[in-house]
């Protein structure tokens, strides 16, 4: 982990925690560092999601797949990117797939040690806490936007939809 250590400063979720302190975080936050062979999933669909993770090395999609099994890129993530973090807090199950597209490294962090900090109170910490709502209220703000700017045309109301009543 202490290769990455360099890195992970310029990774938005530890703006602002000296590089000296991301050691004591990891530890605190219980991080381990996986691998994944290419085309590797990392992440299942239904499945509940504890972790925050953080893309070390190579390259991942978040994919859905519909009941005909047609695949769907929703997003992709590239180092020092973060992925998982609106889902992951509240132990909900992965609506999504995330799949690797080359051999790739990835920190998970324990997200139930986000919302109780250790017993020291660390600055750091709170400062992780800090940098996580600001990438949750930017992905959300980024979300609406988009949302926003698709033409309302495209968007299929059920007013639109023909239902045939059972009613005689």
């Amino acid at each position: 982990m202490n290769e990455y250590i360099s890195k992970l400063n310029k990774c938005l979720l530890f703006n602002g925690i000296k590089a000296e302190n991301l050691t004591a975080l990891f530890g605190c936050m219980g991080a381990k560092v996986f691998e994944f062979e290419k085309n590797t999933t990392v992440i299942k669909e239904g499945k509940i999601f504890d972790k925050l993770g953080v893309l070390l090395e190579g390259n991942l999609q978040i994919v859905q797949y519909d009941y005909l099994g047609n695949r769907t890129i929703l997003s992709t993530v590239e180092p020092l990117q973060i992925f998982g973090e609106a889902f992951s807090c509240v132990k909900t199950k992965f609506p999504m797939n995330v799949e690797t597209t080359e051999k790739s490294k990835v920190l998970f962090l324990n997200s139930d040690k986000l919302s109780t900090p250790c017993e020291h109170c660390c600055t750091f910490h709170k400062q992780l806490v800090k940098n996580l709502l600001f990438i949750i209220s930017n992905n959300s703000e980024r979300t609406k936007l988009l949302v926003n700017s698709v033409p309302k045309s495209s968007i299929i109301s059920s007013s639109h939809l023909k239902i045939k009543s059972n009613k005689s």
